[in-house]
């Protein structure tokens, strides 16, 4: 077998600053696997290692009403709970299947009220960017985006359609005693008597004739949704399918009987959806189509980032099947190509299709595509198919080359940071950009002597190892940090051998053919022809390699395998002795809410990485971070003045008293030991002091101008006399403490030795003369003297970056871009398959190659340009036209015209005209050949981020009176965009309309001819049955008394 595993390490799953908290974006069974209690137990003791991370099994529903899915709920809701007059605060952790009764019970222990005396309401804020113009000259309580809701039923907190970060309002009786009726009001609430009901309400039916405006509106964000938003947005912008929607064409063709439907609850809340979207002029909470999509695919179950192409792929689906109208599906059998016309062929695999498929969605989104088998070994084999797709999935080209920029920080405090600019090639690594760093005549600083890392939000992520590739880092800010001279002159890390020789059973890391690095065995070897067969550790054999023993795809084990700690330590000339300590800096903010404190650490500027010894003193290790920071000091003359602080605190060791305390707002001077034996002492001499001080302080007002000149060569105020006469001896009493060194976790905000349940920011690091025991990579926080910073701390110093001349060279040149005809190119490109195809033709399985091709193209044509690959972001920027795009070069060479189309037999299909292999030959006069093939791009999903993690906004073109133009839509923001700044490298997803489409025309007439008739009784009937057929109660925790929900 393999090496023996290594400890649990569950730090990896947890968020940073928390030890409860698990990180966003995390997979079940990729990134973290769930065990029972009892086996953790087993697997702790025989590995060690931790933290446990528990979490509670709820029960979730599912489409069938008389079922239950029990499922582990990672991320427990986090809801803030805010009083009227906000006097009162707090955030409550709370499970989405528990009850509203008792979530108040929660809220009411917390804040200790009386549960009698306080009422729930759920609402949102408006967002300050929308109600442009609408400016409030009386001073009148502004309005709420959503109007608040009583929340006083006992159903559970997702049926109530609230989401995890959800703002709840705390409504407290005026008054003493139960029978006072008189409660405090929600300011700006239109109706204050607005309960919550989730009772099957059908107000979101709208007979036509009702005022509907723009749809430029945003939508809420419901915890990390802004997936879903940027798909609905674009989807509310194609016009026919929303006047489909908004005429309530859609309550005609529902079709609750569709067994792979949802009864018509998907069509009915998205049509719901986007009535309110187009009558509000405020932010839409999109909730229902939130927990509608939760039910069709348990993906997107809570709230963690998923894939908007998904999202609108699970829509569509859903809206067809909701909406066929084909009442029951028959069975079908494909028929073989068997060397038939492709036009014939394609006729009867589209009219398979329409039997059992015919709805809006299909005349509007879908088109065909034509996938060619071939065995080279079997020429006279034909397996041609033509299967139906919604969107296009184009592969992207990467780059050939990467453009990055990186900075550089120097071991010289004096000299700032420089950023540099760099053209990489798509396959090199960071080891080739500190090659490039090292020749530039400005730095010169050989590559062992660079540690690279990953900053973000002021704090080092991660350390880089130089076998990074580059195509991983293009959104990273990488910061590379030098190593002194004079530790490299005395690295005793030497370019050890490894053997490198190859046998069956050893174990490498083994770069697969993805280009990442995994642990793998070898399991067979063929000298001769220098080949081995690897087996990449946790994956089945289906996933093994042959690879040549020549490629450099070998490593030392557990050097540069995915998910190991790479010992980055070894690509730098670092003494054995020595760690490399990261630096941030802190100061203390008020905030408004709080739970212990009204003080809160936050980051500034970037930060530093030192190299000292692991055995470092408190004292040198103030003394060096103090050296290292003087830089930012103005005006110079401190920096002497400031030392003698320093000096005088290590004599504090003898006699602390002369110590001040910093400002309460602020950190505490560094503590000593003396500090602890005189504490009482100080405390009273500091009474003593602040009375002397504040006489001094006046008698400085009235003899300013005197002492201007003396105060400027100083830089401070000059209190030698007033200590003098107060009988200290130490004129650094005076000066400010310039910061307190504590330990913390790599985010700089709680600390890394005290348990979270002390709530600590950080433990003090001790002045003394005593040792410590500092472990390479660990975090210390400089927290800033708020007085210092005020006074002397220049900011502008600490955050100044300068600029390599290759930055502005690099930006000057003309960005790269590939045309989307190379995504076409690459999609239609024959690909040999790497598993062998069953023959039906010589009855065999054989190596195959495949072709695709688009045979015909849909009215709304939706591209997804496939960027997002498993570990990285292909980050090229694709070039498309706004208008005129052709499409006819890129279909079958057989179906150039667009003659044979889903639509165009559609329509003959619904028309009762005949098809192919029925004897009649209608159906080629039916079909009706377009004379250009011209589509107009009116709506983008942009992705900004890593395959990782990341942010989607919407672009898209609004047709509709004064309101047209192109908009940004960015959750709950909306603004305008000039049309050149809409196709950007971070498009994602391409919506575009054939030209020649437009109106209702896609439909039937017999679905048609109602576009502007109301709907009827039976009709109505069927949509409040829709609705009440949600709203039973599922969960046994209810009673089963259908009083609670519609989810």
């Amino acid at each position: 077998g393999g090496p023996r595993p290594q400890e649990i390490d569950n730090s990896f799953v947890l968020a940073e600053g928390s030890h409860t908290d698990m990180r966003r974006g995390l997979k079940v069974g990729v990134d973290f696997v769930c065990v029972r209690p009892k086996l953790w137990s087993i697997l702790a003791k025989w590995y060690g290692g931790g933290p446990m991370v528990q979490r509670q099994v709820i029960a979730t529903r599912t489409s069938d009403e008389q079922k239950a899915n029990l499922t582990v709920e990672f991320y427990p809701w986090t809801l803030h709970c805010q009083s009227v007059d906000k006097k009162l605060f707090t955030k409550c952790q709370f499970s989405r299947a528990g009850t509203l009764d008792k979530f108040k019970l929660k809220v009411c222990s917390l804040l200790q009220l009386d549960k009698n005396n306080v009422r729930l309401w759920s609402y949102y804020e408006p967002s300050s960017s929308q109600g442009r113009g609408n400016a409030n000259k009386n001073n009148k309580p502004k309005e709420f985006a959503v109007e608040p809701e009583l929340l006083e039923t006992t159903m559970t907190l997702e049926d109530a359609q609230l989401v995890d970060g959800q703002r709840i309002l705390i409504e407290r009786r005026k008054g003493d005693g139960k029978d006072n009726n008189q409660w405090e009001g929600i300011p700006g609430a239109k109706n204050k008597k607005n309960k919550l009901q989730r009772k099957g309400s059908v107000s979101g039916f709208r007979d036509v004739g009702g005022s509907y405006k723009t749809g430029c509106v945003g939508l809420w964000n419901l915890g990390n949704t802004c997936f879903m938003n940027a798909a609905l947005q674009c989807l509310s912008n194609t016009v026919p399918l929303t006047e489909y929607f908004l005429k309530n064409l859609y309550a005609r063709e529902i079709n609750i009987e569709n067994k792979l439907g949802m009864g018509g609850r998907c069509a009915t809340y998205y049509g719901r959806h986007i009535k309110e979207l187009w009558q509000a002029s405020y932010p839409v909470a999109p909730r229902g189509v939130k927990a509608i999509m939760a039910k069709k695919n348990p993906q997107f179950e809570g709230y963690q980032q998923q894939d908007s192409q998904e999202l609108l792929m699970t829509l569509l689906d859903g809206l067809h099947e909701d909406l066929n109208r084909v009442k029951e599906k028959p069975y079908i059998q494909i028929p073989d190509s068997d060397h038939r016309d492709d036009v014939v062929v394609a006729q009867e695999h589209i009219m398979c299709y329409l039997k059992r498929n015919r709805s809006a969605i299909v005349d509007l989104f879908h088109g065909v595509i034509k996938s060619t088998l071939e065995w080279p070994e079997a020429p006279k084999a034909d397996n041609r198919k033509f299967d139906v797709f919604n969107m296009l999935s184009l592969p992207v080209p990467e780059e050939s080359d990467i453009r990055i920029t990186l900075s550089v920080v120097f071991d010289n405090p004096n000299r700032a940071p420089m950023q540099v600019s760099m053209n990489l090639r798509h396959q090199d690594d960071l080891s080739e950009a500190k090659q490039v760093i090292s020749k530039l005549p400005e730095i010169a600083i050989p590559p062992e002597r660079l540690a690279l890392t990953d900053v973000t939000q002021s704090y080092v992520y991660s350390f880089l190892s130089q076998h990074t590739p580059v195509r991983k880092i293009q959104q990273t800010k990488v910061y590379c940090y030098e190593v002194p001279q004079r530790l490299a002159e005395t690295s005793d890390n030497k370019e050890k051998k490894v053997d490198m020789r190859f046998a069956v059973d050893k174990w490498f890391d083994v770069m697969d053919r993805d280009g990442v690095w995994y642990r793998g065995v070898i399991i067979a070897m063929d000298a001769k022809s220098r080949k081995v067969k690897v087996h990449f550790e946790g994956f089945p054999p289906k996933y093994d390699e042959i690879i040549g023993m020549d490629e450099a795809k070998f490593a030392p084990l557990d050097t540069r395998a995915r998910n190991r700690i790479i010992d980055v330590r070894a690509e730098l000339a670092l003494p054995s002795d020595v760690v490399q300590i990261v630096c941030v800096h802190r100061r203390m903010k008020k905030t408004p809410n709080y739970f212990l404190t009204p003080l809160k650490p936050e980051l500034f500027g970037a930060p530093m990485v030192i190299f000292v010894p692991h055995n470092i003193t408190g004292m040198a290790l103030y003394s060096y971070i103090w050296e290292k920071t003087r830089r930012y000091t103005t005006p110079p003359p401190l920096l002497d003045r400031q030392g003698s602080f320093f000096d005088s605190l290590a004599e504090g060791e003898k006699d602390s008293t002369t110590l001040k305390d910093l400002p309460k707002n602020g950190s505490d001077t560094p503590p000593t030991q003396s500090r602890k034996h005189h504490h009482h002492q100080q405390q009273q001499q500091q009474e003593e002091e602040s009375e002397k001080e504040k006489k001094k302080e006046r008698n400085d007002d009235k003899n300013q101008q005197g002492e201007g000149d003396k105060e400027g060569k100083s830089g401070v105020r000059n209190d030698d006399e007033g200590d003098e006469k107060g009988g200290q001896s130490s004129s650094s009493s005076s000066v400010l403490p310039p910061f307190v060194l504590k330990l913390t976790d790599r985010s700089g905000r709680i600390s890394s030795v005290e348990p979270w349940n002390k709530f600590s920011f950080g433990t003090p690091i001790e002045f003394t003369k005593a040792p410590m025991a500092l472990e390479d990579q660990m975090t210390i926080s400089i927290d800033w003297n708020p007085s210092f910073v005020q006074k002397y701390l220049n900011m502008e110093e600490l955050l100044i970056e300068t600029e390599h001349k290759s930055v502005a060279e690099i930006a000057l040149l003309p960005e790269p871009k590939v045309d989307i005809a190379m995504c076409f190119k690459l999609f239609t490109e024959k690909e040999d398959l790497s598993d062998e195809i069953y023959c039906s033709a010589v009855k065999k399985h054989l190596k195959a190659s495949k072709k695709i091709e688009v045979f015909s193209a849909p009215p709304v044509l939706v591209v997804h340009l496939k960027r997002l690959l498993q570990r990285y972001k292909i980050q090229t920027f694709v070039d498309t036209p706004l208008t005129g795009f052709d499409m006819s070069p890129y279909l079958s060479s057989s179906n150039k015209n667009n003659h044979v189309s889903l639509q165009n037999l559609s329509d003959s299909f619904s028309e009762g005209k005949g098809h192919p292999g029925d004897g009649t030959d209608e159906t080629k006069e039916s079909t009706k050949p377009k004379t250009d093939q011209l589509y107009d791009l009116y709506a983008v999903i942009n992705h900004y981020g890593s395959a990782y993690g990341g942010h989607y906004v919407a672009f898209a073109k609004s047709r509709k009176g004064s309101q047209k133009g192109w908009y940004c839509f960015d959750d709950s923001r909306v603004t305008r965009i000039k049309e050149k700044d809409v196709v950007t490298r971070h498009a994602y997803m391409l919506f575009y309309k054939r030209r020649d489409f437009d109106g209702l025309d896609f439909l039937p007439m017999v679905i048609r001819q109602f576009k502007d008739k109301p709907l009827t009784a039976k009709e109505r009937r069927v949509l409040e049955e829709v609705a009440a057929s949600d709203s039973r109660c599922m969960d046994a925790t209810c009673g089963g008394n259908g009083k609670c929900v519609l989810s």
